[in-house]
């Protein structure tokens, strides 16, 4: 796993320029425990929307599914999503809100996964640029 974390950090330099420190912790937890964690990080209640991964800043430590493989491409993409917000909270992006931040974790996962040779990325991640587009933006 620190093999892989230390790969995902390194192309995510590569890409935006962030510099790397110290790694996060990783943990596998339950899916309801992930899903507890998300609701108790003051995460909007958002109908329809599964939480497969999750980054805590306060703690460095991104949580993931029980069920997460590591030879999974999908997998070790919600990872790379999870530790770029861990490099954006380390390499202080400044931002409006926490929002902000998705659209561009979304659109280097959606980069990695294309690199991997998938050819519908926004589909495996289950998501639509339009949707990322609605979680990245601002409470008025």
């Amino acid at each position: 796993m620190t093999e892989l974390i230390a790969a995902l950090l390194s192309w995510i330099a590569l890409h935006t320029g962030f510099a790397v420190g110290a790694h996060p912790e990783v943990r596998l937890v339950s899916l309801s425990e992930l899903t507890e964690r998300y609701h108790q990080g003051g995460h909007p209640h958002r109908s329809g929307m599964r939480v497969v991964a999750l980054y805590n800043p306060a703690t460095a430590t991104v949580y993931l599914s029980k069920n997460w493989k590591p030879d999974s491409v999908v997998d070790q993409s919600k990872l790379l999503h999870e530790l770029v917000h861990h490099l954006q909270l380390t390499n202080r992006v400044p931002r409006l809100c926490t929002g902000e931040l998705e659209r561009q974790a979304y659109e280097l996962q959606a980069a990695w996964l294309a690199e991997q040779g998938v050819v519908t990325p926004y589909n495996v991640m289950q998501v639509d640029p339009f949707t990322v587009k609605v979680l990245s933006l601002c409470g008025g």
